[in-house]
């Protein structure tokens, strides 16, 4: 029997927004219910099917005749980080706040109402969470989600999107969504970069619900393990494949590089298009990461991950693999004539320096 949909209390007019394709039946009647039974009832749960037909009778079985929640279909998959910029794009405009979800977690019944008051402070503000299996048992350490500065947080994400609150002004900067070919954006942290170059963002530590981690997991939690180069060589591989059409030595290293670099310049790249007086840091940022700045750059870029109190040694496994492919690619070229090689002469080294 479905308990009678409850009636908007708060006044705080908000959406929580769930991208779901093909979830698992009991982890998304389970997350279902959570939202249902948050303790702020005044949203509207948005739920956007990404070319998976059985979603809306999947969300009719789960919460029944309750007002609160619909479905978006779609047709066509588009994969998560699009899906997610479709559905903020038709987001309500009366719309105060969005909560984003996954479509196997499972909220506390008062994480809604324990983030929303700190949207007076922050763009965003972002709670933990239990590392839990299907089951509901603990598989790993509670995440440690930090606040760092924004350029820290253009280099290593921080930011979970299932954990997030954010204020609907923010998707003023964020939309649309930067795009690249590469499987290293992510919406959760193009809206955290935004977040911390505008209006701030804040991290609680209180947790907020159950992240859930199974063999379906489009992302999940990287719980502690050994590094195995062999297994990392056939990532890369897999992916030069996918993106680059093959995997030659070359083609794994232009991989590399847009998994490294190309998602922080798209980023950064963006946000010197939309901002009108973006940070110092910032712009210092975008300077080390335009590939036309040199190998000078690239270096004091390096240097600054490398020297900054914030950084793991997870940000610089992430830029090592791909400084091979973008040194080559800032060397300063010349065009090919009569007696010119590719290479640069030390002259134009020095021209360039001096611009």
């Amino acid at each position: 029997m479905n308990a009678p949909s409850p009636q908007p209390s708060n006044g705080v007019a908000g959406a929580v927004v769930l991208p779901a394709y093909r979830p698992q039946a009991e982890l998304f009647r389970r997350q279902l219910e959570s939202i249902r039974d948050q303790s702020v009832t005044d949203f509207t749960c948005i739920i956007g099917s990404d070319g998976d037909p059985a979603i809306q009778a999947m969300v009719e079985e789960s919460v029944g005749d309750d007002h609160r929640f619909r479905v978006t279909n779609h047709r066509e998959n588009i994969g998560l980080y699009r899906n997610v910029e479709r559905l903020l794009d038709e987001l309500p405009a009366e719309t105060q706040w969005v909560a984003l979800s996954d479509q196997d977690d499972r909220w506390y019944p008062d994480k809604l109402e324990r983030l929303i008051p700190h949207l007076n402070a922050a763009s965003l503000v972002m709670g933990q969470a239990a590392v839990v299996d299907a089951e509901g048992r603990q598989c790993g350490a509670p995440t440690r989600r930090r606040h760092v500065p924004v350029e820290q947080l253009v280099l290593e994400n921080e930011v979970t999107g299932s954990l997030c609150l954010f204020r609907r002004d923010l998707l003023h900067l964020a939309l649309p969504f930067p795009k690249l070919n590469a499987p290293t954006q992510m919406h959760d942290h193009w809206l955290g970069v935004c977040a911390a170059a505008t209006g701030g963002y804040a991290v609680l530590d209180d947790r907020v619900q159950d992240y859930v981690q199974h063999v379906g997991n489009l992302i999940g939690e990287n719980l502690p393990q050994r590094r195995n180069p062999l297994r990392a060589l056939r990532e890369i591989s897999a992916i030069a494949d996918e993106y680059e059409g093959g995997h030659s030595p070359a083609q794994c290293a232009r991989a590399c590089r847009s998994l490294s670099f190309g998602w922080r310049r798209a980023m950064v790249g963006a946000l010197m298009d939309r901002l009108e007086e973006p940070s110092s840091d910032l712009v210092a940022l975008a300077e080390c990461l335009d590939p036309d700045s040199g190998p000078g750059a690239l270096f004091r870029l390096l240097r600054r991950v490398a020297r900054s109190p914030h950084a793991t040694r997870r940000t610089l496994d992430q830029f090592l693999p791909g400084v091979p492919a973008e040194l080559v690619a800032r060397v300063p070229r010349i065009p090919m004539g009569p007696g010119l090689g590719r290479r640069s002469t030390s002259d134009d080294h020095g021209a360039r320096r001096s611009m």
